[in-house]
């Protein structure tokens, strides 16, 4: 999971241009912005990589630490997937969708195509589930269909009609906490908690059929979820607990 997680920093952030061929950049520095304050792992992985980019494309870069800026991008994107359903609707592209989510029984008219998570997020209000990529990359917006974990940022309604979500808040609750939320409170395992829908319900769905998995077993079935703040090991800790404390 660090190893992916170090490689898609390095492959977003910075190798992209590396594919590229020099002279289809302008005459010009190139300008990188960071999402992050100076300092932290995807800063860091970008300047060890501008050497190398800039021999290899014979081009100077110029990078920016803009904090908030993926958050920025993050609105921007959301903001016009609002506005594309709003005029949907005026058209008539809507559908009538029911799904199950958390225990409860929702129905809703809505275009088909629209993510589960911007239903979840705008028209339920849960805040689980976060928008972190888009692409189904990070897995930040993980949730449960029929107990099986998928990335709601990718999933469309049509795909949930009559089915059953689960996201994080239907675990447990504050003082009735499930689990595996106990053995995260207990590892410490979040630091600030973004990303944490994915770590918690892919252990939780791959634990609950293979409760005698070992730390690695779990560390791989983690492969391919982000953590930005590298809680990696915290996270695995806490997962260890709750495969024991569940055999």
């Amino acid at each position: 999971m660090r190893r992916r997680a170090f490689i898609t920093f390095l492959a977003g952030a910075a190798a992209w241009p590396l594919a590229l061929r020099a002279e289809s950049f302008p005459a010009r520095p190139i300008r990188i912005i960071v999402p992050f304050a100076p300092g932290g792992p995807a800063d860091i992985v970008v300047r060890a990589a501008q050497g190398g980019m800039e021999q290899r494309l014979g081009q100077s870069f110029i990078i920016e630490n803009v904090s908030g800026a993926a958050g920025q991008i993050n609105n921007a994107i959301l903001r016009l997937d609002l506005s594309n359903r709003s005029k949907r609707q005026e058209a008539g592209v809507m559908a009538a969708i029911s799904l199950t989510v958390n225990g409860q029984t929702y129905s809703t008219d809505v275009d088909p195509d629209t993510p589960l998570l911007f239903v979840l997020q705008d028209d339920l209000k849960l805040n689980g589930p976060k928008f972190g990529c888009g692409i189904a990359q990070c897995g930040a917006c993980t949730v449960l269909l029929d107990g099986k974990p998928i990335r709601s940022c990718v999933t469309a309604m049509s795909r949930v009609d009559g089915h059953d979500v689960t996201t994080i808040e239907g675990l447990g609750t504050v003082d009735n906490p499930h689990p595996i939320q106990t053995a995260f409170i207990e590892e410490q395992a979040m630091h600030c908690g973004f990303c944490i829908s994915g770590p918690m319900l892919y252990g939780k769905a791959f634990i609950d059929q293979q409760p005698h998995a070992t730390e690695a077993d779990i560390a791989k079935a983690l492969n391919g979820l982000l953590c930005r703040c590298y809680a990696h090991t915290r996270m695995i800790q806490a997962l260890v607990r709750y495969a024991k404390e569940s055999a």
